[in-house]
């Protein structure tokens, strides 16, 4: 029944405020015994106790602070993405070691669910560690086999994008 009212958003305030609440009292049990007073003493001593505003605003920059040094440290960003499309997200590039060429794209998901990709970029992978981008179609440098070649987009993003949709029918 507990974990019922507990689940419930009205019934977890009024839990949470009891105990909130009670936390106090407590410690004002605690006091008045280790003091050797009566309740009622040690909560009007408490009642009476001048309170300085420096104290205060000190006590709230403290309190947010601590709050913020939290959530920097224990708190995760939720991803808008699901585990599995962020698997599938992960599959960006692909290079084509027989002609040179690097291939590098987004994976986005439609309204339906779908997976397409945006920003094709290509690169020519025969200059070493980096590749360079191609400039229009083709590879900027001269003499190089790749600065011949002429790139159909339409047709290579049709393919990555069969490739991408059959990678996540087998993720699925």
């Amino acid at each position: 029944m507990i974990k019922r009212i507990w689940n419930d958003r009205v019934g977890s305030i009024v839990i949470s405020s009891l105990i909130i609440g009670a936390l106090p009292l407590i410690g004002i049990k605690i006091k008045s015994s280790y003091d050797e007073k009566s309740f009622v003493e040690t909560l009007s001593f408490l009642m009476d106790y001048p309170v300085k505003l420096i104290h205060i605003i000190i006590g709230l920059i403290a309190i947010m602070l601590l709050r913020w040094i939290y959530s920097l440290i224990f708190k995760k960003k939720k991803s808008h993405y699901s585990k599995k499309q962020l698997q599938l997200k992960e599959f960006n590039n692909m290079t084509d070691a027989q002609q040179g060429v690097r291939n590098e794209w987004t994976v986005w998901f439609g309204a339906n669910g779908k997976p397409f990709i945006s920003d094709l970029e290509f690169f020519c992978a025969e200059h070493g560690d980096v590749p360079l981008r191609f400039y229009g179609n083709n590879c900027s440098m001269h003499g190089c086999k790749n600065s011949r070649l002429n790139v159909n987009e339409h047709l290579i993003k049709n393919h990555i994008e069969s490739l991408v949709i059959n990678k996540w029918n087998k993720i699925k």
